[in-house]
């Protein structure tokens, strides 16, 4: 068994990134997801959860294990280049029809990986509704004891009743995932003030970059100086640094030397 790559060095984490090359439409090649890295360290990042789409109607060749075998791939080719940067694998599961029956055939793709406590689900939806498979989806989360995390919430198309079926998700535990791109206006007019109000009123359990691609990294840098501007040390802390450590479960890893 090839030992756990060394703990990343205190510092930003991201939770939602595409940074495996060809899986999905995130980076082409292993350059290009080493020079996703290296804008991520430039901006304070020290690790990230590799979250490709969960979605087999898209990318069918994605599963958990063919993640962990392209991260652990990864993660040699970061060690090579000596890059203090830590990757884990992850998923961001698209909310299709039946995509609980499928995650309970298939597995739950937990940011950072099975084991080591760690429970965080990161969940999507392109829709301008809220079917009901998309509740079944967050039940079959909550009933194996996991927590969903609804990922960039400002980008969706709901228009009516957002706020009210947010604070119904919220109520059953489902946290909120924003992205750094919609605070530098890179997501349009409606996403950047839905991110600020968001912010505003706390919704925000973490935010992330959703990096896909080299040539998307300053807009994310942008996103972050934007975040940065927005609010607090304390709050920038927690939304970039903290909450993506507590998902990770990375100060119980500390805490065992893994």
């Amino acid at each position: 068994m090839n030992p756990a790559p060394p703990r990343p060095p205190a510092g930003r984490i991201d939770l939602h990134s595409h940074l495996l090359p060809g899986l999905d439409d995130g980076c082409r090649n292993l350059a290009d997801s080493l020079a996703c890295v290296r804008g991520l360290l430039a901006m304070g990042y020290r690790g990230a959860a590799c979250t490709p789409h969960f979605w087999p109607a898209q990318f069918p060749a994605v599963s958990a294990a063919l993640v962990a075998e392209r991260v652990a791939a990864l993660q040699r080719a970061i060690d090579r280049e000596k890059l203090l940067f830590r990757v884990w694998p992850g998923g961001e599961v698209r909310l299709f029809e039946d995509a609980d029956k499928w995650m309970n055939l298939h597995g739950f793709p937990i940011l950072g990986g099975a084991g080591g406590g760690r429970t965080a689900v990161l969940i999507d939806s392109w829709r301008g509704d809220w079917p009901r498979h998309c509740d079944r989806t967050v039940d079959a989360i909550l009933a194996r004891g996991l927590t969903p995390v609804l990922a960039h919430p400002e980008r969706s198309p709901t228009r009516f009743g957002f706020g009210r079926l947010l604070d119904r998700l919220a109520r059953r535990g489902v946290l909120l995932q924003g992205n750094l791109r919609s605070f530098g206006g890179g997501e349009g007019p409606r996403a950047l003030s839905l991110a600020r109000s968001f912010l505003r009123d706390g919704r925000y359990a973490c935010v992330a970059s959703d990096t896909h691609r080299a040539e998307g990294i300053q807009d994310r840098r942008r996103g972050l100086e934007a975040l940065a501007d927005e609010t607090d040390a304390d709050t920038l802390r927690r939304l970039t640094t903290d909450a993506p450590r507590r998902l990770l479960n990375l100060d119980a890893e500390d805490a065992a030397g893994g």
